[in-house]
């Protein structure tokens, strides 16, 4: 419950952090240089991941997880502060924001590892998939919210009170974190003479490359993430404000939906029966809708669709894409998250997600800023659509790897 208590506040602050500057840099760039503009901002906010993500994991595996997720917010929020002060004083307003996002996801290239790490030494592993699914639940929820509430914030105390309470937020969770007890040997690991920081790397390395099925997964979790991210990063606030023509409040609505339709599935997963088998046909479905909906996404704003609807139609059957998209987006996520888990030991496990992280992170900020260059030269609809069509040929290469099968047997 206090992990639970202390997410809700990171991810509102991180949800009204990023899509009030979203939603800022469109305003301040234009039509033409938007999507690059927003590449470079997600791109500053991903990068840290691919260069620092994988080595995180060590220091995980050996501290006090629970003490170094409490002080990288600590240091993040201080940089939120700092940031407040050279948008007040109107100082290199977008490289400041592009410097803070940066230093931001550099420190918080340990949040994620330390969070899937912590949770099984929390929780018994039969309650795995019910503690993901809660856990996953709150992130959609402040993503609802933050989406909800972001236009009306951006709008009544601007910009630099928006950072000021994101800031808060993360000092909140810094505090929160630290009452959690932990119920392994994870609470100190500090043996500095027989630690050596390569070699453990190594280690954890090479436990994942000498399972095949680990492997395998990660390897198309990483391909799959590239074509999946650019279009809701770059291309979606795009097509609404200027395909659709629609302002900041119907982005945020449309952004509320996503993690809406998530909770629902993730209140699905929470009573899904402990049998692998169970688990492994849910996250069929739920890549194969991936594919399907990306591709659905981009025929309403096909301009021979387009001009026989009207663009509330569009905006609606946007909004129906994206529930359903998400309720078999958490069909992937939960399953996968908690077989990862119960696999992997606990000496192994922070190195382990510190891998994954990047494996998911990593490729983003190429994607975002290929979608981003391509889009000042062909329409959204035609790049939405090609994005749609990779991502079905992926998905179907998943459902056939004997690989990804044999990833499910670790559940009874």
């Amino acid at each position: 419950m206090l992990l639970i208590f202390a997410r809700f506040f990171l991810e509102f602050g991180c949800a009204i952090y990023t899509v009030g500057v979203t939603w800022y840099i469109i305003g301040i760039s234009g039509d033409q240089n938007s999507g690059l503009y927003l590449a470079y901002f997600y791109t500053c906010l991903i990068t840290p991941s691919l260069l620092f993500g994988a080595f995180c994991g060590v220091y995980l595996d050996k501290y006090n997880r629970k003490i170094i997720l409490s002080s990288v917010e600590f240091i993040s929020a201080l940089f939120f502060f700092i940031l407040v002060l050279f948008l007040y004083y109107e100082y290199y307003l977008f490289i400041a924001i592009l410097v803070t996002t940066v230093l931001m996801a550099t420190v918080g290239v340990f949040y994620k590892p330390a969070i899937y790490s912590i949770l099984p030494c929390i929780v018994k592993p039969g309650n795995l998939i019910k503690a993901n699914s809660y856990n996953m639940g709150v992130e959609f929820i402040c993503s609802i919210l933050g989406a909800a509430f972001v236009g009306f914030f951006y709008k009544s105390i601007g910009l630099i009170n928006l950072i000021v309470l994101t800031g808060i937020l993360f000092v909140i969770f810094g505090v929160i974190i630290l009452f959690i007890r932990l119920s392994n040997s994870n609470k100190n690991r500090v043996d500095s003479e027989e630690y050596k920081y390569w070699k453990s790397f190594k280690s954890g390395l090479v436990y994942i490359i000498n399972d095949k099925s680990l492997l395998v997964t990660l390897v198309f979790m990483l391909i799959i993430n590239f074509f999946s991210t650019p279009f809701d990063e770059v291309l979606l606030p795009k097509i609404i404000k200027f395909t659709l023509h629609m302002g900041a409040n119907e982005y945020g609505f449309l952004k509320a939906v996503f993690p809406i339709g998530s909770i629902v599935g993730l209140i699905i997963c929470s009573i899904l029966p402990k049998r692998k088998k169970v688990y492994r046909t849910v996250f069929y479905f739920g890549a194969i809708i991936l594919g399907v909906a990306q591709l659905l996404f981009a025929l309403p704003i096909i301009p021979y669709f387009k001009k026989r609807i009207t663009v509330y139609d569009i905006f609606i059957i946007y909004c129906a894409i994206a529930f359903i998209k998400m309720i078999f987006d958490a069909f992937i996520n939960v399953p996968l998250f908690t077989v990862f888990q119960l696999k992997v030991p606990d000496d192994y496990r922070g190195r382990f997600f510190s891998l994954q992280n990047t494996a998911l992170m990593g490729t983003r900020p190429l994607s975002v800023l290929m979608v981003g260059f391509i889009s000042t030269f062909i329409a959204s609809y035609l790049i939405t659509f090609m994005l749609g069509i990779i991502l079905l040929i992926l998905v179907i290469l998943v459902v056939l790897s004997p690989a990804v099968k044999e990833l499910f047997d670790v559940v009874e």
